[in-house]
């Protein structure tokens, strides 16, 4: 029995991938009636910009796309003409195309670029030996090693292999480690200019929260050593903005001045934030 296969490239996307599709290989600009599996490109930017086109496209299973050019989709279509195709895609593009197998990706994409969230939001994750594949819905691809992310580096390769992208795309889960990362961790870890400004803007974020919990405490008239549980040394360092208080340090601070924690913590954000 004959398969019909199709490689479907809509109107307003041929000019942009003109020269896409290698030579012998046809496409149609809709599916025929004998379709059975078939090849969606579209261009990228226009699909992302009308989702009822994707939305409508019944075929759409499998996802193959590149940063800002191209957007392919598959449902079970022959290997040989995928693989004919990303030729024709990486010498138009000069670079590899993003390919995932979850149609939940291309929900994701469209969701987030709905909600302008491209830049905070991930597609889809492969992990592949001690690397991480993460890529955002605008989509753009970060790398990082296992080893390097201290919260994954302790877990075995059964854990790590068992992980699962959420529906908006806001997290990845490792259930049975009870690990969670967003895309800002993950890029924390991938993009050392990235970490250079998250540390800086973390480093001036522990200042004014020191200058804050300072403040509050002379005009309480509490010295550095009337805090209850926590040395001298320890509120110094606090207050010169050294690294970030954890919560039982923050009850004890709330209790020497007689504040609730909710009340304390409000009371610090409120005067860090006019730094």
């Amino acid at each position: 029995m004959q398969t019909y296969e199709e490689i479907i490239i809509p109107n307003e996307s041929r000019k942009k991938i003109k020269g896409l599709v290698p030579r012998g290989l046809r496409f149609k600009t809709k599916p025929s009636a004998k379709m059975q599996r078939c090849l969606v490109v579209l261009d990228l930017e226009k699909a992302l910009s009308d989702m009822t086109t994707i939305f409508a496209e019944r075929t759409l299973s499998r996802l193959v796309t590149q940063t800002q050019a191209t957007l392919l989709s598959r449902r079970s279509i022959s290997p040989t003409v995928v693989a004919d195709v990303m030729v024709g895609l990486r010498r138009l593009i000069h670079n590899d195309p993003y390919v995932t197998t979850s149609e939940q990706a291309v929900r994701r994409l469209l969701l987030a670029k709905a909600h302008n969230a491209a830049d905070r939001l991930i597609a889809s994750v492969e992990l592949q030996g001690e690397t991480l594949f993460v890529w955002s819905c605008e989509p753009k691809l970060y790398t990082c090693s296992i080893k390097d992310i201290p919260v994954l580096a302790k877990l075995s390769k059964v854990q790590l292999a068992n992980f699962e992208v959420s529906k908006s795309g806001s997290r990845i889960n490792w259930p049975k480690a009870d690990v969670d990362l967003d895309l800002g961790s993950i890029r924390y870890w991938a993009d050392p200019t990235f970490r250079h400004n998250k540390d800086k803007e973390l480093r001036e974020a522990a200042k004014s929260y020191g200058v804050a919990i300072r403040e509050l405490r002379l005009e309480k008239g509490l010295k550095q050593s009337d805090i209850l549980g926590l040395s001298s040394r320890h509120v110094r360092r606090l207050e010169a903005g050294e690294g970030q208080p954890f919560t039982s340090t923050l009850e004890k601070l709330a209790a020497a001045h007689e504040m609730s924690l909710e009340s304390y913590l409000d009371t610090l954000a409120t005067r860090s934030a006019s730094k």
